[in-house]
């Protein structure tokens, strides 16, 4: 009981069908609708009306979203779904079926994270360490952190670390204590 448009016809008219058989597909009229699976450890973050960007195959700009639904219970042990609203301007280009990305900007609060390509293992658990550049400084400093959680390719870093602080991000395997680097802009 809804209004929409015949997206496809299964069968030719006056042919056998079983019990059961799917006969016509539907779309619905309306917004768009993303639905997706996300990993148990950020599923508590997220609540209806976020906002999001959708990313869909074969249109150039990111369409913006809003969560309409968390599912309650997970598909398995690792992954809940939610549902996606796409807004019905940013989406004129998209189609039912096309594929799409979605891409949630999580609130940390206070929480310092890092790349995890920023670590170098420690020995324990849950530590290592990363190199900071001081400000106005070209040496890098070796510094002991404490790991508090892996959330997907970053690191919620529990202690060793303050909000703001610049970090070596590519190559620190092969750096050392006091070594000198050049800064490299951001490309994001």
């Amino acid at each position: 009981p809804f209004a929409g448009t015949v997206a496809a016809r299964e069968f030719e008219p006056n042919a056998e069908v079983a019990t059961g058989q799917v006969v016509l597909r539907l779309d619905a009229a309306g917004p768009l609708e993303v639905v997706a699976s996300v990993p148990g450890s950020i599923v508590a973050r997220l609540r209806p009306g976020k906002t999001v960007r959708v990313l869909i195959a074969g249109v150039e700009q990111p369409v913006p979203g809003r969560i309409e639904r968390v599912g309650d219970r997970g598909d398995n042990a690792l992954s809940f779904p939610i549902s996606v609203e796409l807004d019905a301007q940013g989406a004129l280009m998209a189609r039912s079926g096309m594929a799409a990305e979605i891409r949630l900007e999580l609130d940390q609060g206070d929480r310092v994270t890092v790349p995890l390509l920023a670590i170098v293992a420690g020995e324990a658990a849950n530590t290592g360490h990363v190199f900071v550049v001081p400000t106005g400084g070209t040496a890098v400093e070796r510094r002991a952190i404490t790991i508090a959680e892996i959330s997907g390719s970053r690191a919620v870093i529990q202690s060793g670390l303050a909000r703001g602080e610049r970090i070596v991000t590519t190559g620190v395997a092969f750096l050392h204590d006091r070594q000198v680097v050049a800064a490299v802009a951001d490309r994001n």
